[in-house]
C-alpha cells in the first residue's frame, strides 16, 4: 500500500490558498490547513475536504511568528510524522504609495509575505531531508517582476521569493527536494473585490487570455509541481498570468 503524501498550505483559508489545498486534497494529499484569522473559512474548507472522503486538519498559526510556526510543525510532527510539500502562500497586500508608506507597514508586508517563507520552509527542511523527499512552492507574484506603482513593499517581498526559490533550488536538490515558484497574475480573489465590473472588463481586454484568472487556475499548476511527474523541476518559476508577462 502506497504511502499517503501530506502537505501544508499556508492561509488556505480563502483565495488561492484555499484552492490549492482543495485541489491537493482531491489529488490524494493529507491536507494541513492553516489560517490565522479566518477561522470560518478554514472550517468551511475542512468539512468540503473531509466530506469528500480526504484527510486535514487544522492549524492556526501566524507564520511570520517563529514561535508560532513551532507549534504548527509540532502538531504536524505529532500527526504525520512527515511533511512532503510545503505550499507558502500565504501574505498580504496593501495598496500605498511609496511616499505614504511607513515603516510599520513594510515590515509587515515583508514579515507576512517573505519571513513567512522562511520560517515555514526552515522547519520543513528537517523532515523533507530525512524522507530524502519535498516540494517547496512558493506562491509570488508578477508585480515581482513589473514592480508595482502602489505597492513597493509587496512587490519587494514578493520579488524577495525569488532569490529565496533559487537559492534553495541549488541547495536542496542533492536531497530529493525541488524548490519552485509560481507567479499568478490578475486571479479574482479579495484583491480584485473593490473593482468594479467596467474595471474588471478594462483589465481583461489588457491581459493577451482575454480574461481574469481563478484560483483554480493556480491550484492545477501547484499540483503539478506536487507530483511526482515534476520531479526534475526545479528552481523554475511558472507564469499563471493569461500571458500577462509578456507584455
Amino acid at each position: 500500500m502506497s504511502l499517503t503524501r501530506t502537505a501544508l498550505v499556508t492561509g488556505a483559508s480563502r483565495g488561492i490558498g484555499r484552492a490549492i489545498a482543495h485541489r491537493l486534497a482531491s489529488s490524494g494529499f493529507s491536507i494541513c490547513i492553516n489560517y490565522f484569522e479566518n477561522r470560518a473559512g478554514a472550517e468551511a474548507l475542512l468539512s468540503t475536504i473531509t466530506d469528500s472522503g480526504s484527510d486535514a486538519f487544522l492549524a492556526m498559526a501566524d507564520v511570520s511568528d517563529q514561535a508560532s510556526v513551532q507549534g504548527m510543525f509540532s502538531e504536524i510532527r505529532k500527526k504525520w510524522g512527515r511533511l512532503d510539500v510545503l505550499v507558502n502562500n500565504a501574505g498580504i497586500y496593501q495598496r500605498s504609495p511609496f511616499e505614504s508608506l511607513d515603516f510599520p507597514s513594510w515590515k509587515r508586508t515583508l514579515s507576512s509575505n517573505l519571513d513567512s517563507a522562511f520560517l515555514c520552509t526552515a522547519e520543513a527542511l528537517p523532515l523533507m531531508k530525512e524522507q530524502h523527499f519535498g516540494r517547496v512552492i512558493n506562491i509570488s507574484s508578477q508585480l515581482a517582476f513589473k514592480g508595482s506603482r502602489h505597492g513597493a513593499h509587496y512587490a519587494a517581498s514578493k520579488s524577495g521569493m525569488i532569490g529565496l526559490t533559487r537559492s534553495l533550488a541549488i541547495e536542496l536538490g542533492q536531497f530529493g527536494i525541488t524548490v519552485n515558484m509560481v507567479a499568478p497574475g490578475s486571479i479574482r480573489t479579495r484583491i480584485l473585490g473593490g473593482y468594479t465590473e467596467e474595471q474588471l472588463s478594462e483589465l481583461s481586454s489588457q491581459i493577451p487570455s482575454r480574461r481574469i484568472g481563478e484560483p483554480e487556475d493556480v491550484a492545477s499548476v501547484v499540483a503539478f509541481l506536487a507530483s511526482d511527474e515534476a520531479s526534475y523541476v526545479n528552481g523554475a518559476t511558472v507564469s499563471v498570468s493569461g500571458g500577462s508577462f509578456l507584455l
